[in-house]
């Protein structure tokens, strides 16, 4: 922890657009004002913050009452306590008039002392391991999120996205070094973003604009950045944006389950990447309901050359094209549409939307490569 006069001096700094020019102010244990909006108050002792550390009570001096507290003005002084620190801040005034502002200094404050206090324990970092779970595994936010939250100094804002890092086997992750990195080079914002490392992977619940039109996805920049600096081949997944907590929990899901997919960059707004996703969610038994019966038909319609359909859908859903599918093939492209047409009719979706075409037929090949595996 940074000690109390230099934290006192930056706080000073953030609430000085605040104050409407009022003088503020921060003293020590012994009364020694350290920080203050009027330079001239600093090195001072202050009769009343003395009073109000020594009693642990609120301080307010009127006109009336200065005879009683030399060297100080009107105002309103409210004591500081903490496990390392003690003092007192105090804002000049009418005590009628600046009480409420100084009831909120001394909370932001003490806020403020708490949270340097915190920042680089274990502490710190176990609230923030508690608050990514809290995110990613769908909890009700409630009261710990709002506390820890708090605690941390972390502002949530939405949209956001879950980005899921795996190393390879580096330590990169887990010793922080990672973590470092992406906070020093601006990937990482600490008071609003969550991060953590889940398992072996490394969790960033980023803040997620829309990126400028032309412009590479900070998850690609990211993805770059990483395989460069430690000279590694890294898993990066990016799952979709969401509005809200629940959405949130679901960037994860898709995140984490892309990341599981081998080494490179993986993305959710990708169609195939996508595709494969929701391949991975659907139940066996739907799938046996739903594709069984079409992929019965299709053998039967296409016997003695099921085979080659079978390959003609797979190459279809790389993604290269039709022309460079019909090639690999060894066939015309005029011949590889009227494949796919065929088994779209014989699936009853020739008429849906191509996206939804291209997830029937895969999972036609999914259903394929289960009950043709040698076991």
């Amino acid at each position: 922890m940074d000690n109390m006069e230099s934290i006192t001096q930056r706080f000073i700094g953030l609430v000085r657009p605040l104050v409407g020019g009022r003088a503020v102010y921060v003293a020590d244990q012994d009364a020694i004002i350290t920080a203050s909006t009027d330079p001239g108050l600093i090195g001072r002792r202050h009769e009343g913050a003395r009073v109000a550390i020594l009693s642990s009570q609120v301080v307010r001096i009127s006109q009336h009452d200065l005879p009683q507290y030399p060297g100080s003005g009107e105002g309103v002084i409210l004591p500081l306590s903490g496990p390392d620190w003690r003092g007192a801040v105090g804002i000049c005034g009418t005590p009628a008039e600046v009480e409420e502002q100084g009831n909120l200094l001394r909370l932001c404050l003490t806020q403020h002392l708490e949270r340097s206090a915190l920042a680089g324990s274990q502490l710190y970092k176990d609230y923030r391991q508690r608050l990514l779970q809290l995110l990613i595994y769908g909890e009700c936010p409630g009261q710990e999120l709002q506390r820890l939250c708090t605690l941390l100094g972390v502002q949530l804002q939405f949209p956001m996205r879950a980005l899921v890092l795996s190393s390879g086997g580096r330590s990169m992750i887990k010793d922080g070094s990672l973590t470092a990195l992406l906070i020093d080079r601006g990937f990482i914002n600490p008071q609003r973003d969550v991060y953590g490392v889940e398992g072996d992977r490394f969790v960033l619940l980023r803040y997620a604009p829309p990126p400028e039109p032309g412009e590479p996805t900070i998850a690609r920049q990211l993805y770059d950045l990483v395989r460069e600096h430690f000279m590694v081949e890294p898993v990066l997944a990016r799952g979709e944006a969401c509005e809200d907590y629940l959405g949130l929990c679901a960037s994860y899901r898709e995140a984490n389950w892309l990341s599981r997919l081998g080494q490179g960059y993986r993305d959710m707004s990708d169609r195939a990447q996508e595709a494969q996703y929701l391949l991975g969610q659907v139940d066996p038994g739907a799938c046996e309901r739903l594709i069984g019966p079409i992929y019965r038909d299709m053998r039967h319609q296409f016997t003695g050359e099921f085979e080659d359909i079978i390959s003609t859908i797979e190459l279809y859903c790389t993604g290269e094209g039709l022309a460079a599918a019909a090639g690999q093939l060894h066939i015309h492209k005029n011949t590889l549409i009227y494949r796919i047409k065929k088994v779209s009719s014989i699936a009853g979706v020739e008429k849906e939307s191509a996206f939804v075409k291209e997830f029937f037929l895969r999972l036609l090949v999914q259903y394929h490569r289960q009950h043709t595996r040698k076991p």
